[in-house]
């Protein structure tokens, strides 16, 4: 009888859940099936992880960039979309040179003179062009990539499409009334 009562008080107790039997108690075929799916789990994350650990075409790209026009473009890469100070062409590459830690001589000094063939990612670009009216203009940005025959992409503001704001444009250096000049920032002929 007591035995009985202590039965019936463990099974009432709201510490046991259910009584082990051979119907709920795991099986082999369970056992393995848990292991199976664990490491099946750690295949996939140590799989993600090797892919995650292999870096993209650009981030290769970058690494491979001298320091000065690394610091250039990701600086120009990581305000996208942004207005850098004042919003004007020139204050974006400033902003890139002092980022980029660039030695200047003077208020005129953007580095070294290059050829198109020679632009990297980083690199500064100048255009200066002469309206209708024969008015000649200049504008500047951030090389982001050598297009070919011709045409790179830019990063710049105080221009067409983006207004204000830093954003990446098209750039054909065989158009009419313009002229392209390109230069290695930091390095001073």
């Amino acid at each position: 009888m007591i035995y009985l009562a202590l039965i019936l008080s463990l099974s009432l107790s709201p510490h046991i859940k259910h009584w082990p039997s051979p119907t709920t108690a795991p099986s082999d075929v369970d056992r393995l099936e848990r292991r199976m799916r664990a490491r099946s789990i750690a295949e996939r994350t140590a799989a993600q992880r090797k892919v995650a650990a292999r870096p993209d075409a650009e981030t290769l790209l970058v690494r491979s960039l001298p320091r000065i026009n690394r610091g250039m473009y990701v600086f120009a890469r990581d305000h996208e979309g942004q207005q850098v100070r004042d919003g004007v062409c020139s204050s974006l590459v400033l902003a890139a040179e002092d980022f980029a830690g660039c030695s200047k001589v003077g208020p005129g000094d953007r580095g070294k003179p290059i050829g198109y063939d020679e632009i990297l990612p980083g690199d500064i670009a100048f255009l200066v062009w002469t309206d209708e009216h024969g008015k000649k203009n200049n504008h500047i940005g951030i090389v982001m990539k050598k297009l070919g025959g011709g045409k790179f992409e830019m990063m710049n503001q105080n221009g067409p499409p983006n207004g204000k704001r830093a954003g990446r444009a098209v750039c054909d250096q065989h158009g009419q009334r313009q002229e392209w000049f390109f230069s290695r920032p930091g390095v001073n002929p």
